[in-house]
């Protein structure tokens, strides 16, 4: 930690602080922002426009917002999540499950009015404000599927809704309705936030759709790094849990070389040592010795003369012989 300075150590060096210091210690300005702010939410509530508000989180990764917000969804993965937390959803023939959040409360901040000086000292006047809960929600909905930070762009596995989970719970034949947050523009350029209803199945199938193929994109992305030896530093942990993810949820089933934090986990060639590039590779890129002879050779990868196949194992030679005898007859016949 650095050493205060002698003017935030000596309010008197300083005047704009010892005249916030003064209004701290006299409390007048404290006690009528808390007025100030009993009033604003017992007026949201009385009006309706405080509902609470729910985010699903279907993905790997927790979901947080920069700024004052001050809220975090949990991972899917996150074990201290209790079970009423959680929330379990069939789509395409698989079970997925969600981080449940539900937010209670509006999230009030203060801003700057005016400015008054004092004395030849300026300072700030200020009011409550409220960002009502289907803000948030929709922010985080905004924020990880149209984009607005970055490398979540396009993310998908998000859902937001008015109410809490009681709003999703069901009959196995009952149709669910939920009120999604979106926004209207005022004159004043100000936005003013309100409620649609859409069916719960569409918004939720659509989400999930788009998560897969950003899943997918993060594994082409490792994997170009990959490909290019000079760039594999560029492969993060998040590609990592992405790829895991498709392996958990059946989309792969060959887990990449790069996915393991070191290379000496991944797949390397026994004649060089050099680690795989590509999953799919049949033979080493840097000594051309060929991993699985077989493979390869099923593949049509090698010939039945390739030297690799001296390394073929006992059983595998009848299905060779069964399957070179089959391709004689069809170039026999050519």
């Amino acid at each position: 930690m650095g050493t205060p300075s002698f003017a935030a150590a000596n309010p008197v060096a300083n005047p704009y602080l010892a005249n916030v210091l003064d209004k701290m210690q006299n409390g007048k300005e404290m006690r009528r922002l808390a007025v100030e702010r009993q009033a604003l939410l017992t007026s949201l509530k009385a009006t309706g426009l405080a509902q609470p508000a729910t985010i699903l989180n279907f993905n790997p990764v927790a979901l947080a917002l920069d700024g004052g917000i001050g809220f975090k969804v949990p991972s899917i993965l996150d074990e201290s999540v209790l079970d009423d937390n959680r929330f379990f959803y069939k789509f395409e023939g698989r079970e997925y499950k969600a981080s449940v959040l539900t937010i209670r409360e509006p999230r009030t901040f203060l801003q700057i009015k005016d400015v008054k000086v004092e004395d030849e000292i300026a300072s700030g006047i200020y009011e409550v404000k409220a960002c009502k809960q289907i803000e948030i929600a929709h922010c985080f909905f905004v924020a990880y599927t149209l984009g607005t930070l970055g490398s979540a762009v396009g993310m998908g596995g998000v859902v937001a809704f008015e109410g809490d989970r009681r709003q999703i719970m069901r009959e196995k034949t009952k149709r669910i309705e939920v009120r999604v947050p979106t926004y209207i523009r005022l004159e004043n350029r100000t936005r003013e936030y309100i409620t649609e209803t859409k069916d719960f199945d569409e918004i939720v199938g659509a989400s999930l759709k788009l998560q897969k193929r950003y899943a997918n994109f993060q594994t082409q992305e490792a994997q170009s790094y990959w490909d290019k030896e000079d760039q594999r530093g560029n492969i993060t942990p998040v590609h990592r849990i992405w790829h895991q993810y498709e392996m958990d949820m059946g989309w792969r089933q060959v887990a990449a070389p790069w996915v393991t934090l070191t290379t000496e986990s991944a797949v390397t060639c026994p004649g060089c040592g050099e680690p795989k590039k590509r999953v799919e590779a049949f033979a080493c890129w840097k000594c051309a010795r060929v991993y699985d002879p077989f493979s390869a050779y099923m593949a049509k990868e090698i010939p039945a003369s390739h030297p690799s196949m001296e390394r073929l194992e006992e059983k595998d030679w009848p299905v060779v012989q069964k399957e070179e005898a089959r391709r004689k007859a069809l170039r026999a016949g050519i």
